[in-house]
């Protein structure tokens, strides 16, 4: 829990557990759907299209989620030099929207228009 901490400077991992064990029990839930059934085609779609857009297809973990958010986003393209510093310090356009919460979780996509 400390290093978590101190790694993404987060303290709610329960969060970011609950949501890798929601996909989880989701994706277990399609995989005994019929295969052919196309509620569960479109479904498996709509899902590997969300986990590949923040960049988690390959694997499901806490860190993978925190790897995304804002503050890490920020640390990474050399906007701020410590993560204490890049959360205390954020307010950032990520394309049209004004962001100013260090967990807003950034998609592939908007990666590159983090002004």
């Amino acid at each position: 829990m400390i290093t978590f901490l101190r790694q993404f400077f987060n303290n709610r991992r329960e969060k970011y557990s609950g949501l890798c064990h929601m996909v989880q029990k989701l994706v277990n839930i399609l995989k005994q759907m019929d295969p052919k059934d196309p509620f569960r085609i479109d479904m498996i779609d709509k899902l590997l299209e969300k986990l590949q857009s923040i960049m988690l297809c390959e694997r499901l973990t806490i860190s993978s989620f925190c790897k995304r958010r804002l503050s890490i986003v920020f640390l990474r393209l050399k906007f701020a030099e410590h993560l204490k510093e890049a959360v205390t310090y954020i307010e950032i356009r990520v394309g049209p929207k004004t962001a100013t919460d260090p967990a807003f979780v950034v998609t592939r996509n908007m990666e590159d228009f983090v002004t």
